[in-house]
């Protein structure tokens, strides 16, 4: 099963990249995974500073870093698997 792990802050666009990925998963229909790991003020989490995040929201996908920025609906369906 492929997992995303999304680096956030809780900010309005991280929590849009997050919901687009979870559309397009649904949409899909692959069964993907989410994990969402949430940074707070200056202190950065342990998944973003062992992937060297520089900014939010970064998407990675089986430990690979993958997208960083806003996620299109377009951009998240071409992350996924193939049926």
């Amino acid at each position: 099963m492929t997992t995303f792990e999304v680096i956030s802050a809780d900010c309005p666009l991280c929590r849009t990249t997050l919901k687009t990925l979870r559309s397009a998963i649904e949409k899909r229909g692959c069964g993907c995974k989410v994990v969402e790991h949430r940074c707070q003020g200056d202190e950065c989490c342990e998944p973003a500073k062992s992937h060297d995040v520089k900014a939010v929201p970064t998407v990675i996908r089986d430990g690979k870093t993958v997208h960083v920025g806003k996620l299109t609906q377009q951009e998240a369906e071409a992350l996924l698997p193939s049926r």
